[in-house]
């Protein structure tokens, strides 16, 4: 199947239990009730979940704490030598160190890197940081929410945006 191919997510967040919620939202298999009432709405809903879940191509997740780590990780240095390069990056702003705003800008400087698709997931809502985050070329900007239920929804819903819906270019040969 065309665009079937496993996908690649790089998670750059300091906090090791929003990536493992993340590792675990992005590669929990669907929920499929197995009960069923006899007027068939909840068998049609089983269903669509069971269609929209297989339309969606399989993600790796791959996870880092810092900027520094993100950008050996991006670059396959050291440990990383051997890193697959993501499809799409999803960081926080609050990093050690470096900051996500200039890790932000580090990628989307690299002809390599430009073109992977950079969401911001961050637990930040002042609008300082998200008009820089915008201005320094982020492609998406969520503030996290505080209910595991909307994490889940909000997590999911980037998933079936970039990597079902949008169409990304194929990585720079430069």
């Amino acid at each position: 199947m065309i665009g079937r191919h496993r996908k690649q997510v790089l998670v750059v967040d300091a906090n090791p239990g929003d990536i493992r919620l993340i590792q675990t939202i992005l590669g929990a298999p669907p929920k499929i009730p197995f009960t069923f009432k006899s007027d068939g709405r909840q068998v049609s809903q089983a269903l669509d979940q069971l269609a929209r879940s297989a339309s969606l191509p399989p993600i790796d997740v791959h996870a880092v704490t810092s900027a520094e780590a993100a950008l050996e990780y991006l670059h396959r240095k050291g440990d990383y030598a051997e890193a697959p390069r993501p499809d799409m990056i999803i960081m926080d702003l609050a990093l050690p160190k470096m900051t996500g705003l200039e890790l932000i800008t580090s990628i989307k400087a690299d002809k390599k890197l430009l073109n992977i698709p950079v969401v911001v997931f961050s637990g930040s809502d002042a609008p300082e940081d998200i008009r820089e985050a915008y201005h320094r070329k982020a492609n998406c900007y969520i503030t996290k929410p505080n209910d595991v239920d909307e994490f889940a929804k909000a997590i999911k819903g980037l998933e079936r945006f970039w990597m079902a819906v949008a169409t990304l270019p194929a990585p720079s040969k430069d």
